[in-house]
C-alpha cells in the first residue's frame, strides 16, 4: 500500500530518454515468438528485456502496463527486504539477540522505509530502469533462500562450554526445493542484469559472518570461495578479451575532458560519499546529475571523502564481531555498489545504482535507531510515524518531476545547470511542442557548454529553420557540418535550406555530397530530383526519382 501511495499516480508518465531506445521504438521486443532477437539485442540483460516483450505483447506501447510492472516489482523487493531482515535475525548467531516482537518492527520499518523512499523513484518511475529493479528482486530471494537453507540445516554455536542454540532442520524435500530456488533466482538475477555478479559475495559474507561454528560451515565456505574465484576469473577474462573496458573515455556530450581510470576512481571516492549523505538526507535529487571529477589526490574534496570512506570502512571492521548485523549491512552497501564503481563509465553519478545497496544502509539506520531507542527508555516507533511520511511525501514530490520530458529536464539543468546533455533534451523537449525560441535557448546553452559537439549545431539549425531564419540555419548547421563531415543528413538539411534560399546550385552540391556518403539515402534522392526539376534537368531528376524507386510523371 505505501508503495501504491507514492506511485499509483506515475500509470500514465510517457516514455522518457533511454525509454524510446530500449523499449518504446526497440523492435527486439515486438515479436516476443523470436527470443533470439532479445538475445541479439542484448544477451546479458535477457530476462529484463523479455518482460519488456511480455508488456509489449499485452499493451504495445501503452505506458500504463510498464508501470504497474514496475510498481509491483518495487512492492515485491520492499516485501523481500522485510524478509531479509527476519532471516538474518533469525540465523543462528542472532535467533536469541533480540526478542521476537523487536524483530518484527525492524523487519518492518527498514521494508516501509525502502519502500517509499525518494532515491528508489528514478528505478521505478523511468520504465528502463527495471533492469535495476528487477535484477535486485532476484538478487533479494536468492539471499533469502540461502539464508533459508542454512538456518534450515541442522547447525548449532556454542556459547561458552554448554550452552548451544540449535534450529531445527529442514526436510530434504523443502531443502531440495530451496536449493532449486536459488539457482533459478541466481540465473535470472545475472541475465537481468550483469551486474549481480556480486551476489555470491554477498552469499559469502553472509555464511562467514552468521554460520561460523555450524555444521556444514566449512563445506558452504568452500564452495562459495570456489565459485567466487571461478566468476572473477570468468569476468577478469571477458573484459580482458573484450579490450573495450578500462579505456580512457574521450570528451563526449556529458563531458569535456578525458575521464582515466585514475580520475574515475578518485571522483567516486566522493561520488560514495555523495551517495551516503542522499540516503541520510534526500535533498536534491537530480536525473543527469553534472558530478565534478577529481583530477588529483590534493583535490580538498577527495581527501575530506577520503577520510570519510575510511572511517566508514573502520567503522565496518570494528563491528565484525560485535555488532554482525551492522557489519554485514554495510558491507552490503559497499559490495553492492561495487560494480557500479569498478568499471569506468561515462556518467560518475547516477541514483538508480543505489536501488539494491540502499537496503543495507536502511538496515543499519533502522536497527540503531531501534537499539538506541530502547536504551534511551523511548518507542523508536513514534519516529518512524513521522519519517515514513516525511519520506513518502519527498518521493510523491520527486515523482512529480517526472511528469513529462520538458519537467525533468527543466529540473536537471536548473540544479546541472553545466550539463550540456541535459540543455539539449531540454532543447528537444520544447521542439517538441513546438516553442522553438524556447528550443533554440536551450540548444545555445548546450553549445556554449561543448561547442564541438555537431549534433548541437544541428539541432540549433533545424530550430532556427523552424522560426524561418534561413540564414542563421544555414551558418549553424554548416558548423556541424565542419565538426563531423561524414553525416550523410547534415549535408541533406543544408540543400534543403539552401534550396529553400533558391540555391540551386550549391544545394545540388549538397545533395550529392549526402549520397557520396550513403548512396541510397532515399530522401536525398528526392530532393535532388526536386531540385532537378525545378531547374528543367528532366533526365537527372527522372534519374533520382527511379533510384528512390518513386513513379515518374510529366
Amino acid at each position: 500500500m505505501a508503495v501504491w501511495v507514492c506511485y499509483f499516480f506515475t500509470l500514465s508518465y510517457p516514455f522518457i530518454f533511454d525509454d524510446f531506445l530500449n523499449i518504446a521504438g526497440n523492435p527486439s521486443i515486438q515479436d516476443i515468438g523470436n527470443p533470439l532477437r532479445i538475445i541479439r539485442f542484448n544477451p546479458l540483460r535477457l530476462v529484463t528485456y523479455f518482460t519488456f516483450a511480455l508488456n509489449y505483447l499485452f499493451g504495445q506501447n501503452n505506458v500504463t502496463g510498464y508501470h504497474i510492472v514496475n510498481i509491483l516489482i518495487h512492492s515485491a523487493n520492499s516485501i523481500l527486504v522485510w524478509m531479509l531482515v527476519r532471516n538474518i535475525y533469525s540465523t543462528p548467531l542472532m535467533k536469541s539477540s533480540i526478542p521476537e516482537a523487536g524483530i518484527e518492527q525492524i523487519a518492518l520499518f527498514t521494508a516501509l522505509v525502502f519502500a517509499v523512499h525518494p532515491l528508489a523513484t528514478e528505478s521505478v518511475t523511468y520504465m528502463v530502469q527495471r533492469l535495476v529493479s528487477l535484477s535486485s528482486m532476484f538478487f533479494l530471494i536468492s539471499v533469502n533462500l540461502y539464508l533459508q537453507i542454512r538456518s534450515g540445516e541442522n547447525q548449532q554455536i556454542r556459547s561458552g562450554e554448554n550452552q548451544q542454540i540449535r534450529s531445527g532442520e529442514h526436510s530434504p524435500a523443502l531443502k531440495a526445493w530451496l536449493f532449486t530456488g536459488l539457482i533459478c533466482s541466481s540465473l535470472l538475477a545475472f541475465f537481468s542484469r550483469e551486474n549481480t555478479w556480486v551476489l555470491f559475495v554477498i552469499l559469502l559474507l553472509a555464511e562467514l559472518t552468521f554460520y561460523q561454528n555450524t555444521a556444514g560451515h566449512k563445506q558452504w565456505s568452500a564452495w562459495l570461495l570456489i565459485l567466487n574465484i571461478f566468476l572473477f576469473l570468468l569476468i577478469t577474462a571477458y573484459v580482458v578479451l573484450s579490450g573495450k573496458y578500462f579505456k580512457p573515455i574521450p570528451p563526449i556530450e556529458t563531458h569535456q575532458y578525458t575521464i582515466t581510470v585514475p580520475v574515475y576512481y578518485l571522483t567516486q571516492v566522493c561520488v560514495i560519499c555523495s551517495y551516503l549523505g542522499l540516503l541520510v538526507f534526500p535533498y536534491g535529487q537530480v536525473f543527469d546529475r553534472d558530478f565534478t571529477p577529481v583530477f588529483s589526490v590534493s583535490n580538498p574534496g577527495f581527501i575530506l571523502c577520503s577520510l570519510i570512506l575510511l572511517a566508514f570502512i573502520t567503522v565496518l571492521i570494528l563491528l565484525r564481531k560485535k555488532q554482525p548485523v551492522l557489519f554485514f549491512s554495510l558491507a552490503w552497501f559497499l559490495i553492492t555498489l561495487l560494480p557500479q564503481s569498478l568499471v569506468p563509465r561515462p556518467n560518475f553519478f547516477f541514483e538508480h545504482r543505489l536501488y539494491l545497496p540502499s537496503a543495507g544502509i536502511f538496515i543499519v539506520m533502522v536497527s540503531l535507531l531501534f537499539h538506541c531507542g530502547w536504551r534511551a527508555g523511548f518507542k523508536p516507533s513514534l519516529v518512524f510515524l513521522v519519517l515514513i511520511p516525511a519520506l513518502a511525501s519527498l518521493a510523491i514530490l520527486r515523482n512529480l518531476t517526472w511528469h513529462d520530458e520538458l519537467s525533468l529536464w527543466n529540473d536537471t539543468v536548473r540544479k546541472s545547470p553545466a550539463n550540456s546533455r541535459a540543455w539539449n533534451n531540454l532543447g528537444h523537449a520544447r521542439y517538441d511542442l513546438k516553442d522553438y525560441p524556447g528550443a533554440e535557448t536551450a540548444f545555445r546553452n548546450a553549445i556554449n557548454i561543448t561547442p564541438r559537439l555537431a549534433e548541437l549545431w544541428y539541432n540549433l539549425a533545424l530550430t532556427q529553420q523552424m522560426q524561418n531564419k534561413p540564414d542563421t540555419a544555414i551558418n549553424s548547421i554548416s558548423a556541424a557540418i565542419s565538426l563531423d563531415p561524414g553525416k550523410a543528413m547534415y549535408f541533406n538539411d543544408r540543400g534543403v535550406m539552401l534550396a529553400m534560399n533558391r540555391n540551386y546550385t550549391l544545394a545540388l552540391d549538397d545533395f550529392t555530397r549526402a549520397l557520396s556518403i550513403a548512396p541510397h539515402l532515399r530522401q536525398a534522392l528526392l530532393n535532388r530530383a526536386r531540385v532537378y526539376d525545378l531547374t528543367g534537368d528532366t533526365l537527372l531528376r527522372n534519374k533520382d526519382l527511379r533510384n528512390a524507386g518513386e513513379p515518374i510523371t510529366h
